[in-house]
């Protein structure tokens, strides 16, 4: 298998699926909005720069292990993106992980779902 298939694969789903991507979106702030922040602003800050170390993580990891597998290597993609996220923005905006978990593993398990789901 090509080593850039899955992360163009992604790339290419996030783009033809838009409105899927838009969904998750939402989904993600508004669980960022009820279990992280009381303000709109900072949840959309986390949101933004998540969802971008979220994407180019996954991506990396696309890229590094597309020989493991055609079905694999997206829960992969996900076991590395998810935490890589979750420290990001825990360290970029102070906050606790144990309160990052439950709206970024969501949110992004949502995001991966509906996308992926259209390659079977």
């Amino acid at each position: 298998m090509p080593s850039g298939l899955i992360t163009s694969l992604l790339i290419k789903l996030t783009i033809d699926y838009w409105y899927f991507t838009l969904i998750a979106i939402v989904i993600k702030l508004f669980l960022i909005r009820y279990t992280i922040s009381d303000s709109m602003l900072k949840a959309s800050l986390i949101l933004i720069t998540g969802t971008i170390a979220f994407y180019c993580t996954s991506c990396l990891a696309g890229i590094i292990f597309s020989g493991i597998g055609f079905y694999y290597t997206p829960f992969v993609m996900f076991l590395f993106a998810v935490p890589t996220e979750i420290v990001f923005v825990g360290i970029l905006f102070r906050t606790s992980p144990k309160r990052l978990w439950p709206g970024l593993l969501i949110g992004d398990g949502i995001f991966f779902f509906l996308l992926f789901l259209q390659m079977v």
